[in-house]
């Protein structure tokens, strides 16, 4: 029972996983523990709002050294207003809230800018409950461990589980760089989860590591690179019938992003790679090889653009890719590797702090090498929409389409729609409030089932300090399947104690 889930943690970059494998033909990232990990959006809690923070600062010195000076006239010299130096204080403003609104960061290639925003970042402090974080050269570390307990009705997120009481803890550290030009980040997490029903334990690991280079003449160049490690869902149907231990999942992911902007024309090329590997199903002390389920996926993404207005780009996206299994049959004799494809038309937005996000509609289609699987086709809808209808309200929308591999005799794999909504409200500096709701939905290709499932959750979050937190949260989940016997739900109630540098 996933603590991610129900109490948001601080990854800012788990979102972006989860966009680069709908992306590339795969519904949620490799590691999960039910649906809540992939449709659930991981919400900024801690370390995610120091990054954010740092952002505003920048805007907010950005701000300042781009304002002229008040013309001095014979009369009367305008003279500062040392009180709203000292506080941070500025008048006529509205109320600072924990969520930073996205907002223009300084250009740091004008050096008298650089240094009149550095001198007024020691003066002003955006958000008092942000982590300071640990300074190590020209890179800024921030420490976490989060402690949780609560109960679960259903500690296999799988039919016929049991209620359970369930103990947690997950160490984190986000390692980011401050220079004036490039980016680096390096994100590791861990977490443990246990059980009183003597349900297997779910141990998760995560690392992962971006470098973004800003180039010369308009172009950008993003690298990423990742390592998850988890446990597979007991309701997973590829999985034999009667495993009551789930194999180890295993995800390697290389990506290299290649952008730039001419004129009104935004350009980018993408390449990837992901590999998943999978260890031994069991049955009491019965093994099952899951060997014949790893495989490779070759990825390439081409988007070009042009930018009508600063607000409005529309756009036109391609995507190829080749899945290849280490295995050139699977179990039952079927080759398996095979190819993909999918044309996307959708337009990017930006109004600023109020609505940004984009929207694609398409097809996507998926052939395989052996004749005995027949293709598998959608119609792919895509898209993400951030609006602050308020300074204090944050509304979130996700939509997703990929077609999903299996194993299952006579399925060449399932399409599977994704949809997420979530809420957030900053009811004080320190406390935010949210709520989501979520749903996928599922289509076997040669097999006459059908799967829906849901999510609803609340969650609340207390900053205590700079230091420390308390998070609490509810999730309820369930499972309407065409297969009767696949049906589930769950019901989980938790709370979490992060402390943080």
């Amino acid at each position: 029972m996933r603590i991610s889930a129900i109490i948001p943690l601080k990854a800012g970059g788990v979102a972006l996983l989860l966009a680069a494998s709908a992306a590339n033909g795969q519904s949620a990232p490799p590691v999960t523990k039910g649906l809540r990990d992939t449709i659930i959006n991981v919400d900024s809690g801690t370390i995610a709002p120091a990054v954010l923070a740092k952002e505003a600062e920048q805007a907010a010195n950005a701000d300042a050294a781009a304002t002229p000076k008040e013309a001095e006239t014979p009369a009367k010299t305008a003279e500062p207003d040392v009180d709203a130096v000292l506080t941070g204080a500025v008048p006529n403003e509205p109320p600072a809230t924990s969520r930073v609104l996205p907002e223009p960061v300084i250009d740091t290639s004008n050096p008298p800018d650089f240094i009149a925003g550095n001198a007024l970042r020691r003066t002003l402090d955006e958000d008092p409950y942000a982590p300071l974080g640990i300074r190590a050269g020209s890179f800024v570390i921030f420490p976490e461990v989060g402690f949780g307990a609560g109960y679960t009705s259903n500690s296999t997120d799988a039919p016929g589980g049991t209620g359970a009481a369930l103990g947690a803890i997950a160490p984190q550290v986000l390692i980011q760089s401050d220079w004036s030009r490039h980016e680096a980040t390096l994100f590791l997490r861990g977490s443990q989860e246990a059980y009183s029903d003597g349900a297997d334990n779910v141990p998760e690991a995560e690392a992962t590591g971006t470098v973004r280079l800003d180039l010369s003449d308009r172009w950008a160049a993003d690298f990423r690179s990742s390592y998850r490690y988890g446990r597979d869902q007991l309701s997973d149907p590829d999985l034999p019938g009667g495993v009551d231990k789930a194999p180890d999942r295993y995800h390697f992911n290389n990506s290299a992003t290649f952008s730039k902007t001419e004129g009104p024309g935004v350009f980018s090329l993408g390449v990837n790679a992901d590999r998943e590997t999978y260890g031994e199903a069991k049955s009491g002390d019965k093994g099952y090889d899951q060997r014949d389920r790893d495989n490779t996926l070759y990825g390439a993404t081409l988007r070009t653009g042009y930018e009508i207005s600063e607000a409005f780009v529309p756009y036109v996206e391609a995507q190829i890719s080749n899945r290849v299994y280490d295995k050139k049959k699977d179990v039952n004799g079927i080759r398996r590797s095979g190819h993909g494809d999918g044309l996307l038309v959708g337009f990017a937005f930006d109004r600023g702090p109020v609505s940004s996000g984009e929207i694609a509609v398409g097809y996507l289609r998926n052939t395989f090498d052996d004749n005995a699987l027949k293709p598998i086709s959608a119609f792919a809808v895509d898209g993400n929409l951030t609006w602050s209808p308020g300074y204090l309200s944050t509304i979130t929308a996700d939509i997703a389409t990929s077609i999903d591999p299996t194993t299952r005799r006579n399925s060449s794999g399932s399409v599977v729609y994704d949809g997420r909504l979530e809420y957030a409200y900053a009811w004080r500096a320190n406390v935010d409030l949210g709520a989501n709701a979520a749903a996928r939905y599922r289509r076997y290709q040669g097999v006459d089932q059908v799967d829906w499932t849901y999510q609803l959750g609340f969650d609340a979050t207390w900053k205590i300090n700079r230091y420390s937190e308390i998070a609490a949260g509810y999730l309820h989940e369930w499972r309407d399947s065409t297969k009767r016997s696949d049906d589930y739900t769950s019901d989980t109630i938790r709370i979490d104690l992060r402390v943080y540098r």
